[in-house]
């Protein structure tokens, strides 16, 4: 079990408390200066009921500003449950890209309300949702890790499932069996047979999100070439690691910015760049091609896919030429 990912893994934050979010019914009628700041155009509304500082969400990056229009939803729900994507951020499973809606279910055998009742940015489904698939995480109904899973297989595809499934198995109290048991108990449900192959290829040996969603996209791509994949791969007699292998020669790295930072890693920006040099010299003269990649390459589509994956497809022809 990687405990670099663990890292990565807890419930999302406290937004009511942390951006100051205000649920417009619960305001009395006696606040007469909070009145003034709505008319007067001080707050912006994130839901219907529930509004922000327009300071404070002009101060948030894109993916805080998703979950805090989560949380907002999710606080002004009366009967609703937070499903797929938007109950993956509240479990803190991370899954790639952005959130455009809020993603609801009703309970139970209920079907989702008329489109026209829909609130600006939010999508229902309208799958049986029983009691025990439903949760509550910081005071947000959620679905269970398990049916979370279910609906992202369902609703988002085999990579959302893959990289938040990575990142479950992680989790203190999930295990491969223990969401083979619950898998096993649902039953003949939409969605199952691709939930069951997500576990399959789920791996919880990786170190990051970014590195889940990088084996996700080429694990269920048509790469031809592809004879093997192998992560967290030592070399120099365990001296280093590389993210993921291909083909047994072509070695995948993974980078984030955050690395670069002075502080995360605790090194000055520029020492790291010269350790990871020397480290990337010393892994080319053991015979290895090196891949770098990182999110831009991920999320940005060049001929209908991955920038990444078609860095991949080269590399893998190239190293194939190479062997003949």
């Amino acid at each position: 079990m990687s405990e670099l990912l663990r890292k990565f893994i807890s419930p999302m934050r406290d937004w009511q408390s942390q951006a100051g979010l205000i649920v417009i019914p619960r305001v009395p009628l006696s606040d007469r200066e909070f009145w003034r700041h709505l008319a007067g155009g001080y707050y912006r509304h994130l839901c219907p009921e529930v509004v922000i500082p327009r300071s404070t969400w002009a101060e948030l990056p894109g993916w805080q500003r998703d979950e805090v229009r989560i949380q907002a939803v999710g606080m002004s729900a009366d009967k609703a449950v937070l499903v797929g994507r938007s109950a993956a951020r509240v479990h803190g499973l991370p899954v790639p890209g952005r959130d455009e809606v809020v993603e609801l279910n009703l309970p139970g055998k209920n079907l989702r309300p008329p489109r026209k009742q829909w609130a600006a940015g939010v999508r229902y489904w309208s799958g049986y949702l029983p009691a025990e698939q439903m949760t509550v995480v910081n005071g947000l109904r959620v679905t269970t890790i398990h049916r979370t899973l279910l609906d992202l297989a369902r609703h988002q595809g085999m990579t959302d499932a893959i990289v938040a499934c990575d990142a479950a198995l992680s989790m203190p109290d999930v295990s491969r069996e223990f969401v083979a048991g619950r898998l096993a108990a649902l039953g003949p449900v939409p969605g199952i047979r691709k939930l069951r192959r997500v576990l399959e290829l789920a791996d919880d040996r990786s170190e990051s999100p970014l590195e889940s969603w990088a084996r996700a996209q080429i694990i269920t791509a048509d790469l031809p070439e592809l004879r093997s994949l192998e992560v967290q791969v030592p070399v120099l007699g365990g001296k280093f690691r590389i993210d993921q292998v291909l083909n047994g020669g072509i070695a995948i790295e993974l980078h984030g910015d955050i690395k670069y930072d002075d502080v995360t890693t605790g090194t000055r920006a520029i020492d790291q760049m010269k350790s990871d040099r020397e480290r990337e010299r010393k892994i080319q003269n053991e015979g290895y091609t090196m891949l770098h990649a990182g999110y831009p390459d991920l999320v940005t589509q060049r001929d209908g896919e991955p920038v990444f994956l078609g860095k991949v497809r080269a590399a893998l022809r190239a190293w194939e030429q190479r062997a003949a």
